[in-house]
């Protein structure tokens, strides 16, 4: 008696199992069918729209990947996808994708902390002692402002966006230009 018990217990479970697992692909039935609708609208960003990319910036990041170290560090003057009402949209990780390489400051929307968050992409970045040493490298250079970014943060390497912003005029002093496009421009940390 114990025996059949057992049994029918056992494929309780396995029936309780199935059942289960077909519910939740019944559920997630209706995801599916339409990110498949908007994969088809927007076939390379999925539930995103496609967001262009100049090709001046591809071919910057791609000079970098390069000329530079798997471990260099890249900072850029480019964070925001877009600027709303003084609010940086924080889905900007171009330079990570096409360099392939760590950016010090760049796309922070998509990292764990930021999850849930309610100012959803428009979060302002967690390290604000961070992001001014990442920003000063660019619009007031200094000698010691980037041999702290060099020395305390890795960075090796200054990709700048002049739309954006352009390069304080300092910087070319205090930095090597490596490459130089008219809208972009990389320099190398000494």
């Amino acid at each position: 008696m114990l025996a059949c018990t057992g049994r029918a217990l056992a494929r309780a479970r396995r029936r309780g199992t199935l059942i289960l697992l077909t519910g939740v692909l019944v559920a997630g039935a209706p995801g599916l069918v339409l990110d498949a609708a908007v994969a088809r609208k927007y076939p390379n960003g999925g539930a995103y729209p496609v967001e262009s990319m100049p090709a001046s910036r591809v071919e910057a990041a791609r000079w970098v990947r390069a000329h530079s170290g798997r471990n260099d560090v890249v900072a850029t003057n480019a964070h925001c996808r877009a600027v709303v009402n003084g609010w940086c949209d924080s889905r900007s990780f171009w330079l990570s994708g096409y360099a392939e390489r760590s950016v010090l400051v760049e796309g922070w929307a998509f990292a764990p902390r930021m999850v849930g968050r309610p100012e959803g992409p428009y979060a302002p970045f967690w390290d604000a002692e961070r992001l001014r040493a990442n920003d000063a490298a660019f619009s007031a250079p200094t000698v010691d402002g980037l041999a702290r970014l060099r020395d305390r943060y890795g960075v090796r390497w200054l990709v700048v966006d002049r739309e954006v912003a352009p390069e304080a005029p300092e910087l070319a002093r205090l930095a090597d230009l490596r490459f130089d496009h008219e809208r972009m421009a990389v320099y190398r940390l000494r």
